[in-house]
């Protein structure tokens, strides 16, 4: 056999060192994740983003995690807040608003075509134009099943401009349940469970958001209960079940410590607190307190919570659980974020989204590292750090797509309130806010702490910098004619409120109409018998406390007038309990409401005996 020559040996030699080397380079390859897109030592990763040659991406970048990813909450929050009512009537009218307006928060009212002490449908469809208020549908689903929860949902589509992404069912009856889905994201039944559950972190890996037990399945969000009934939080409440609510208490005070904790709860848990209660009734009295007390709790942690409206929180849950994020670079000044959607379950009611999605993004190791940017099109930007941001992504069906370019003129989101100077010259009031806002002027009681209701002025749904409005005579949002500043400035004041785009506002007290003086709604205090008493008066007539020998009256329905039919006196029973004792003058009256002093009417009851407890 021929001696192999000396050019066949190195040529042999030389394709064994290539073997050997392209070995070692896959083994490392696929060591750094590389070699099959996708893995890494076996594990799912995001793929690699591709960079231009004058940027690369560094390993470090690479163990911060994926680069764009849905947050868990709203904006990026660390947890959610919301609260929600069966509708805004004429008893209690725009005061929820303004307190919506004094903290930032969006509350949810669950609309129906029932009229009955119902403000104007066209009033309430301009509050919920401002941005403080949104509405959802309020199904009778005890009236109907499928075809009448189609034909609401056109009736609200029609009203209000949008379809409905989250429903409350008529009494709790829930009997379509299995169908719901195909209209909203979420119905809310009658009961409360203390559960803050908000389904899986899409930010942190095998975390659950809220409390662990509950499960945030489709199942479970089309018949879900609040985590509190604020006011119906009494021992003398029962469950569907007829068993005592796990959050049965005594009194007012109670009911508002326990449902703080709760909240308190889903902070700590990065979760979702909802709460419901009539604004209507005795439990508008108290909503002042309720709102405050937890407005202070939520400002004295640390955390960023969204106080957004039902609805609101629902399609955001439904967003982050269905978006898959990507970064593309482009070019060496831009990069463009991707979101392709794929649904947890087939037949979503896409045409109910109006809330973009919040997507966290980590712009280390890309071209736009230590740049300040900004988006085209429609997207906001929050700011977080450096080379961190959120990006608010409008949603589009066939996959929605974000460009960020660097920029020497950012306007990123503030979720700061908006900042309001005014200027009065004579009968006209001009103000001016830093960024465009909604404005709405409410004449209410200058005593925030007493009052239950309030009347809106002026309201214009045009966002803008400067607004501009005349304070002679005008119509009430409620029907007849405000003169305003004819009253004297110990009753009834005048309140501005601004909205921005994204929902910071602010509530300012316009003293005089010549100056602004930062509002904060605080709750009573109840430090005597004379205090109790006075909160017992707001119980039955709103903004007037009723002294010893004063008359307090109860009236019956009769056609479309309410006529007298019997003295009511406060009657302190156990553990400081009051309840009103009516006195019928006429037999057979079986339907009561307060009526203090020839002002407005208030609660109704269905006792001839013993009407309402505090």
């Amino acid at each position: 056999m021929s001696r192999p020559t000396l050019p066949k040996v190195l040529s042999a030699v030389a394709i064994a060192a290539f073997v050997v080397c392209a070995l070692f380079g896959v083994a490392f390859l696929a060591k750094a994740g590389f070699a099959r897109p996708g893995t890494r030592g076996g594990r799912a990763v995001q793929k690699p983003v591709r960079l231009s040659a004058r940027s690369r991406l560094t390993r470090a970048a690479i163990a911060r995690g994926p680069s764009a990813v849905p947050c868990d909450h709203r904006f990026g929050a660390d947890a959610t807040w919301s609260h929600s009512s069966d509708g805004i009537r004429k008893s209690t009218a725009f005061f929820p608003e303004m307190l919506a307006f004094a903290y930032g928060a969006g509350f949810t009212v669950f609309e129906s075509a029932d009229t009955w002490d119902r403000v104007p449908l066209a009033a309430r469809s301009a509050a919920y134009r401002t941005g403080r208020l949104s509405p959802s549908l309020y199904f009778h689903g005890d009236e109907g099943g499928e075809p009448l929860l189609s034909a609401e949902s056109a009736w609200f589509h029609r009203q209000f401009g949008r379809w409905p992404a989250a429903l409350s069912y008529s009494h709790g009856i829930d009997d379509e349940r299995d169908v719901v889905a195909k209209y909203v994201f979420g119905a809310r039944n009658s009961d409360y469970d203390n559960a803050t559950s908000y389904g899986d972190s899409t930010q942190r890996a095998s975390e659950h958001l809220g409390t662990p037990a509950t499960d945030f399945t489709r199942e479970h969000i089309s018949s879900m209960p609040s985590s509190t009934r604020f006011f119906d939080m009494w021992d003398w409440r029962k469950s569907r079940s007829g068993e005592p609510n796990p959050l049965s208490v005594k009194s007012a005070e109670q009911v508002v410590d326990a449902s703080v904790e709760v909240a308190e709860d889903a902070i700590a848990d990065r979760g979702w607190y909802s709460d419901f209660a009539h604004w209507s009734g005795p439990s508008g009295t108290f909503l002042s307190s309720f709102v405050g007390a937890h407005m202070r709790a939520l400002e004295a942690t640390d955390a960023l919570v969204a106080k957004v409206p039902y609805d609101v929180a629902l399609q955001h849950a439904f967003l982050r659980q269905s978006a898959r994020c990507s970064l593309e670079p482009r070019g060496d000044s831009a990069v463009e974020l991707k979101v392709a959607w794929r649904y947890p379950y087939d037949g979503p009611p896409l045409r109910s989204i109006s809330i973009p999605l919040s997507v966290r993004v980590d712009l280390a190791g890309t071209p736009l590292e230590g740049r300040q940017v900004a988006a085209r099109g429609d997207a906001g930007i929050r700011r977080v750090s450096d080379d961190l941001y959120i990006v608010e992504v409008p949603f589009v069906a066939t996959g929605s797509r974000v460009t960020l370019t660097k920029t020497h003129d950012p306007a990123y989101i503030s979720l700061k309130p908006p900042k309001v100077t005014l200027e009065r010259s004579g009968s006209s009031l001009e103000f001016r806010t830093d960024r465009p806002t909604k404005a709405v002027l409410f004449l209410a009681s200058s005593d925030t702490t007493n009052a239950l209701a309030a009347d809106v002025v002026w309201r214009s749904r045009r966002s803008a910098t400067t607004h501009r409005v005349d304070l002679g005579r005008r119509q009430g949002a409620l029907g007849g004619n405000v003169t305003l500043f004819s009253y004297s400035p110990e009753r009834l004041s005048l309140f501005l409120g601004v909205v921005d785009d994204v929902g910071n506002s602010e509530l300012t007290r316009v003293a005089d109409g010549d100056r602004a003086t930062r509002l904060r709604i605080s709750s009573p205090q109840r430090t005597s018998d004379a205090s109790e008493s006075a909160i017992f008066g707001r119980l039955l007539s709103g903004d007037a406390v009723p002294l010893p020998g004063r008359k307090v009256v109860a009236q019956e329905r009769k056609g479309q007038a309410w006529v007298t039919v019997g003295d009511c006196e406060a009657v302190r029973g156990e553990s400081g309990v009051y309840r009103a004792v009516v006195r019928p003058t006429k037999p057979g009256v079986t339907r009561y409401r307060f009526h203090y002093y020839g002002e407005k009417l208030y609660d109704s009851c269905s006792s001839s005996s013993e009407s309402i407890r505090q």
